[in-house]
């Protein structure tokens, strides 16, 4: 029986648990004039006994296990200042990690964007920046899409940043700015603050605690999916959540 990627961290106290419970199961259930000591191998007998009797059951256990594992690691991802889009008490919420001068990322955007379509009101959306180090644009560009966060303009500004991946640099920022109609000093100074850059260095930070590897890296209710996936993928990910959280 496969469990599938499971950690080694919840595969191990079950394993344990299920071990002590079946033994003290059946010493209990014993009656008293036939009670003895098991040797290690009736034990070990009686517990794959038990565990080919309701693998299914077993590996549900597990799964929710891992599901509930795994939300915990990513439960605190989203704070405050991270761009969010969509119903905040949405069952299901996708965390992406990316970098704006990253072609995979430009190239799954379309997808995201069908995904919200046909899971409105479902779905949650959060945003969290990877500027990868190779990327020299990237950093300046999550510094320009904060600051027009600062303003309420972080998805109409990380739209154009997207469909011009070759064009970033400084006059593309403040064009953006300006067609968005953004307050230019306030955009100037808030992408050169120390707080916009600290914000970066955190989501950089969350990134490795999460073993976000790459961009993009998803998180679809903690479960993790690396890359510009075909939106089949997404949708059985999304799916399995939504029917879980039911």
């Amino acid at each position: 029986m496969k469990f599938g990627k499971l950690s080694a961290a919840v595969i191990v106290p079950l394993a344990l648990a299920i071990g002590i419970c079946v033994a003290l199961l059946v010493a209990v259930s014993l009656p008293v004039s036939s009670q003895q000591t098991l040797d290690k191998a009736a034990v070990e007998q009686i517990v794959a006994d038990y565990i080919a009797a309701n693998g299914d059951k077993i590996k549900e256990s597990l799964i929710a296990a891992e599901r509930r594992a795994q939300q915990a690691t990513v439960a605190d991802l989203i704070t405050d200042q991270t761009p969010t889009r969509g119903p905040a008490d949405a069952p299901v919420t996708i965390i992406e990690f990316g970098d704006f001068e990253c072609p995979f990322c430009a190239r799954v955007q379309p997808t995201l964007q069908n995904l919200e379509k046909a899971y409105e009101g479902k779905v949650r959306f959060a945003f969290k920046q990877l500027p990868l180090p190779f990327h020299r644009n990237a950093k300046p560009a999550a510094y320009a899409a904060l600051a027009a966060h600062q303003q309420g303009k972080y998805w109409e500004y990380t739209e154009r940043l997207w469909a011009n991946p070759a064009q970033l640099g400084d006059a593309m920022y403040v064009q953006i700015a300006q067609e968005l109609g953004l307050n230019l000093n306030k955009f100037n100074r808030d992408r050169a603050s120390a707080a916009i850059q600290q914000q970066v260095e955190a989501d950089l930070a969350d990134a490795t605690k999460a073993g976000a590897r790459g961009t993009p890296f998803f998180f679809i209710n903690g479960e993790p999916l690396s890359g510009a996936l075909p939106e089949a993928e997404f949708r059985a990910v999304i799916d399995a959540a939504l029917k879980a959280a039911q």
